[in-house]
């Protein structure tokens, strides 16, 4: 099974995906679990849910891009973050917030890191967009508008 033409179009598909996400300065890189058997829309509801509660206590907008993926059944997903706001005349960063208190929110298994190698958190992201890493995935995010703001490629720079 060692096809030049799979290894190339694989290759091709991470280095994209990697430029992809390269455009945000992401801040956290988060696992979460699920029951099993859970479907897409539940997925979507639970990580909604824990974002607002994030966005509400910490006063700050929270955007996010990663995939959600089933092994063997088994659903998780992988998220890079990025969050900015402004409380009390002072600038919050989702990078200041302590991530133990949000993995103790999530209702299942989390863990939440400060990013402080980016490019291998995107790197590892963009792994899991193989067989390998997934018997089947469907990618996610959250607040298009934070995003398109935050983009670098856009000019945004902090």
């Amino acid at each position: 099974m060692n096809n030049p033409l799979i290894s190339h179009w694989r290759r091709r598909h991470f280095w994209a995906a990697v430029d992809w996400l390269d455009e945000w300065q992401w801040e956290w890189l988060g696992t979460f679990t699920f029951e099993n058997n859970i479907s897409i829309n539940n997925v979507n509801h639970y990580l909604h849910s824990w974002v607002r509660k994030l966005q509400t206590l910490e006063h700050l907008q929270v955007a996010y891009m990663g995939i959600a993926c089933w092994k063997k059944k088994h659903p998780h997903v992988h998220l890079l973050l990025l969050g900015r706001g402004n409380y009390q005349q002072r600038f919050v960063y989702l990078r200041n917030i302590n991530t133990s208190v949000w993995e103790r929110q999530w209702p299942f298994i989390a863990q939440v890191k400060t990013i402080d190698d980016r490019e291998r958190a995107i790197k590892y992201l963009a792994a899991h967009c193989f067989r390998s890493k997934c018997d089947e995935y469907e990618l996610v995010d959250y607040n298009a508008k934070l995003l398109q703001r935050c983009s670098m490629r856009s000019g945004f720079v902090g």
